[in-house]
């Protein structure tokens, strides 16, 4: 069962600066069922001018995942704002020759901030920032950008 968590507000100063953080969490699923394992999750600010920052996690075997800012303690949240979700998922092939980069396992779609149909907002508010995310298997692959 998904544990709820209140939503909490904490100071960082981990880069030598204090930002306000707030609990996000989610859930990740594929078609309706539970996902791989360890699923790179990251929220990008749709506003880097803004003065926001990535935050991001990993989910668990349920597809469970927090998040947490690049500043920010492990799972302490992100700061407020609009988010695009990207989501990553890449192993390395045994038999791929060594020095060979480990490849995406998941629909590319999903794995880049301008072509992922997931976005959040981060907001302030008890329990607000739980977000679950449904990926297609079978999701077009993005288009490819012309010059």
């Amino acid at each position: 069962m998904f544990v709820l968590m209140l939503c909490t507000v904490v100071g960082c100063r981990r880069s030598g600066r204090t930002i306000e953080v707030y609990a996000v969490k989610g859930k990740i699923t594929m078609d309706g069922q539970l996902p791989p394992p360890m699923i790179h999750v990251r929220l990008v600010p749709k506003d880097v001018s803004a003065g926001g920052e990535e935050a991001g996690g990993y989910s668990n075997a349920e597809g469970e995942f927090k998040v947490a800012s690049l500043n920010a303690d492990p799972d302490a949240g992100a700061m407020l704002g609009d988010y695009v979700v990207v989501l990553s998922k890449k192993v390395k092939d045994p038999k791929a020759p060594p020095g060979a980069l480990p490849k995406e396992t998941l629909p590319l779609i999903y794995t880049m901030p301008d072509t992922t149909p997931f976005s959040v907002t981060v907001q302030k508010g008890r329990n607000a920032n739980n977000f679950e995310f449904d990926m297609d298997s079978k999701a077009p692959a993005p288009p490819k950008k012309t010059r």
